[in-house]
């Protein structure tokens, strides 16, 4: 009972956090550093548009944030909240076997998605965040 308490307690914590940095991007945008991979190379990261993604997703704009990180929006949020209903429930929703395949395939998507992304011809440029 405790054990489940404290992970109650961190899942809470960790939303509130990200709460508080949603407030602080939509009040303070110059608060978070742009990307430094972007910096360096001109290229989109498989997370660029990922905090103006959740921001969408805070505004109900659910096209926008699909725009700015398609892969995280649809794929990447629905890993994680089952991850972290498995963190609530104290048990695995799926087997370990399952787990090492979703990150295998999420890692082969998301360099997918980087190659893609950052092709310069229609329509694979509509997946950069712009």
């Amino acid at each position: 009972m405790l054990l489940q308490r404290k992970k109650f307690q961190l899942l809470a914590g960790g939303s509130a956090l990200l709460l508080c940095f949603a407030w602080l991007y939509t009040n303070y945008r110059q608060f978070f550093p742009p990307c430094v991979f972007y910096q360096l190379t001109n290229l989109h990261c498989p997370g660029c548009g990922t905090t103006r993604a959740l921001h969408a997703l805070l505004h109900f704009d659910f096209a926008r944030a699909a725009h700015m990180n398609a892969l995280f929006i649809l794929v990447g949020l629905p890993l994680l909240a089952a991850l972290g209903l498995e963190m609530m429930q104290g048990r695995l929703i799926f087997s370990a076997r399952t787990h090492s395949l979703m990150a295998y395939g999420y890692l082969i998507l998301a360099i997918a998605f980087t190659v893609i992304r950052n092709i310069p011809q229609y329509p694979f440029n509509l997946l950069a965040p712009y």
